[in-house]
């Protein structure tokens, strides 16, 4: 149930006999990557270890590491291998959870979502304690916010800057657009059959220009979230990868709204125009 002994024999080997699936302590764990120079996840470290029978018979039991266990014995965490998990519970005395540890994608939702499980644990534990690590990291969290404002305010920035761009050049191409104009009403065509001609084609070219700018802007933040990491594969800055957000939202309502006032604001100036003054003007 279970082996003590003192070090792992230096050799790896994959032999179908005697093999278990273990749980070692995590200074035994330490041991066997120096001793094999393993540097991969614990699930796929097998590794051999002699078991002494009665009569002075030894078998060499193969052992694929399956679960590390931490304990303040150096006796049981360094030399002693399990390979009964129920044993391992009732030695360690945690036949039931006593620790859940939750890792969030935001850390700004930590108190809205220990509020939402509050409720859950207190029905099948009695007298949970709840830590929020938000609350003894408030300068970690000041600089969250202060990170998450600044990309704020920086994206409305950049979305005026481009959307009063983009204002400029459809006004521009109103403009252009004068003798096009003179000839839908040399032929006819209404003034509001003429306004909503150039709309729909001011609202494809916005349209267009909008969903490149983003899907742009969103392959930049894809490559950045993967290369801006530590040597540790921690990223540098906490980043929101996800397209679908009101950010996204309010940045397209803001460069639509100006890109159409820049447009039809030429476009109803030019419209007030007779057609002899439209030729004339061209």
């Amino acid at each position: 149930r279970s082996h003590q002994g003192e070090d792992p024999t230096n050799t790896l080997v994959n032999d179908e006999a005697n093999h278990f699936e273990v749980a070692i302590g995590h200074r035994l764990f330490g041991k066997l990557k120096r001793a094999y120079h393993y540097q991969g996840d614990f699930k796929s470290l097998d590794f051999n270890f002699p078991l002494k029978l009665a009569e002075n018979k030894e078998i060499i039991i193969n052992a694929s590491v399956k679960k590390i266990y931490y304990s303040d014995i150096v006796f049981f965490s360094e030399n002693h291998i399990f390979v009964d998990y129920q044993l391992l519970q009732e030695f360690s005395g945690l036949d039931t959870p006593t620790h859940l540890e939750i890792s969030l994608k935001s850390p700004l939702s930590s108190n809205a979502v220990i509020k939402e499980l509050t409720p859950l644990l207190e029905s099948y534990f009695d007298n949970p304690l709840f830590f929020d690590w938000a609350l003894d990291n408030d300068d970690i969290i000041n600089i969250v916010y202060v990170e998450k404002i600044a990309v704020v305010i920086i994206q409305i920035i950049t979305a005026f800057a481009i959307a009063i761009g983009l204002m400029n050049v459809l006004s521009l191409h109103v403009k252009e657009k004068t003798q096009q104009i003179g000839i839908l009403k040399a032929i006819g065509i209404t003034k509001r059959e003429t306004n909503f001609i150039f709309i729909i084609q001011i609202a494809f070219l916005s349209l267009l220009s909008i969903l490149a700018g983003l899907l742009f802007g969103y392959g930049l933040t894809v490559i950045f979230d993967r290369l801006a990491v530590t040597g540790s594969k921690d990223k540098l800055i906490w980043l929101n990868i996800n397209i679908n957000n009101k950010y996204t939202l309010l940045t397209f309502l803001v460069m639509l709204t100006f890109n159409l006032l820049g447009a039809l604001i030429p476009l109803l100036r030019v419209n007030n125009l007779t057609v002899v003054k439209i030729i004339k003007n061209k």
